[in-house]
């Protein structure tokens, strides 16, 4: 059985996208380590995402599923967006501030 990151708060790092797959961040604890994104489709198989490892937390599809926004830990903690199309990691805020909880 996978390890959905959960954070201190008890919220698992997960979402579902309009036609019911899943997709989630795969680790054992929260923090700065490099994690991987993972869909999960209705039957339970697992797909891994190509983004690279990163430091995903909060991740969001978009209504169309097409493409999941992350909030990355570490330098900055940034909102980004991973297109599946395009197989891009794309930065999204850029100040010095935690960005945090995409929508």
């Amino acid at each position: 059985m996978p390890q959905v990151v959960t954070l201190p708060t008890g919220v698992a790092e997960f979402d579902i996208a309009d036609d019911g797959t899943l997709v989630y961040v795969v680790g054992h604890t929260t923090g700065a380590a490099p994690r991987n994104l993972v869909w999960v489709d209705g039957h339970g198989r697992e797909d891994p995402i190509d983004a690279p490892p990163r430091a995903y937390t909060n991740v969001r599809l978009s209504p169309d599923g097409t493409r999941v926004a992350v909030e990355i830990e570490g330098d900055g903690h940034d909102i980004w967006v991973w297109d599946f199309a395009r197989k891009s990691l794309t930065r999204v805020t850029t100040d010095p501030g935690t960005d945090q909880s995409p929508v």
